[in-house]
């Protein structure tokens, strides 16, 4: 039914940082967030885990968490033509967006269905993180962060903005970025 305690995500957290995972996509949330699990966020990325998770689908500025928190990587969603979704959660939280339009997504029971959401956003900033992370094992999160803000192609007003963070996720740039460390900021 999509409905998810929050001790069964904390579990899930912890589960994957025991298991190796660097990068963690947490395509759900809520307008509050419980100090266990907003605990359990802080101690994962204390240990260097990658948190991504999408800004929500109430078309507000209001902060959903827990792409409210810091310690994650805040992910709104983008339409065809390079615009705010107008489902897109926005606000000074985000840091970019990517496509969550008509996504191809496959139906529980079998086919494939367009969808939209900014649960389908966070999942292609994720694998973006882990394609980074794959490349260059040694990076922080911060430089991850950085690579995938410098990166975006700016759509909104010039620069940072609060309806589309740093812009829309461009893997392509972020990779080239990867090759050239250089350019990275901590």
């Amino acid at each position: 039914g999509g409905y998810l305690e929050e001790y069964d995500v904390a579990r899930a957290v912890l589960y994957a940082m025991n298991n190796g995972a660097q990068v963690i996509n947490m395509s759900f949330g809520d307008v509050v967030i419980s100090r266990f699990l907003k605990d359990v966020i802080q101690y994962a990325y204390s240990e260097g885990s990658i948190i991504i998770a999408s800004s929500g689908n109430s078309g507000t500025n209001a902060p959903n968490y827990p792409s409210g928190l810091a310690e994650t990587i805040s992910v709104g969603a983008s339409d065809r033509s390079d615009q705010l979704a107008g489902f897109s959660n926005w606000g000074y939280t985000i840091d970019l967006v990517a496509p969550g339009v008509e996504i191809l997504s496959p139906r529980a029971g079998g086919g494939y269905d367009l969808v939209n959401g900014t649960s389908f956003s966070a999942p292609m900033v994720t694998a973006t993180a882990g394609l980074l992370l794959s490349n260059n094992p040694n990076y922080t999160i911060e430089q991850i962060r950085n690579i995938l803000k410098t990166s975006a192609d700016d759509i909104g007003i010039s620069g940072w903005d609060k309806q589309t963070g740093a812009g829309r996720l461009n893997m392509n740039r972020a990779s080239l970025i990867n090759k050239n460390s250089t350019l990275l900021v901590n």
